[in-house]
């Protein structure tokens, strides 16, 4: 029976690997780039000004103003309504007839359900 060898190489982790590089420097500069990183991360990305919240802001900003103008187009719909129901006459007419079934003194209505 043969017996298959394989050797796995195992790809090193990504914060090994990072703390491998910061080992490298004497304690005053890791001091210095430890520090320098956690200031950037609080100040840039975790920040209340940081890319994140700006992210997050500006999408809510975009999705405000969508349902703005979303607002504003069913307003005008509702106020073109309102002004076609008030005074287009045959408009009101097929109104009354449909919902109603209201019709004029010579005519016979049928409903059928």
């Amino acid at each position: 029976m043969m017996h298959n060898n394989y050797r796995y190489i195992r790809k090193p982790r990504l914060s090994a690997w990072v703390w491998q590089k910061i080992s490298q420097f004497d304690w005053k500069k890791k001091r210095f780039w430890l520090i320098g990183s956690v200031i950037f991360v609080l100040t840039f990305v975790a920040g209340h000004s940081g890319f994140y919240m700006q992210l997050r802001l500006w999408y809510q900003g975009r999705t405000l103003q969508n349902a703005i103008e979303l607002e504003r187009k069913k307003k005008i719909w509702l106020q073109n309504e309102a002004k076609s129901l008030r005074d287009d006459l045959t408009r009101i007419e097929r109104e009354v007839r449909q919902e109603h079934g209201m019709g004029d003194p010579d005519e016979i209505i049928i409903k059928i359900p």
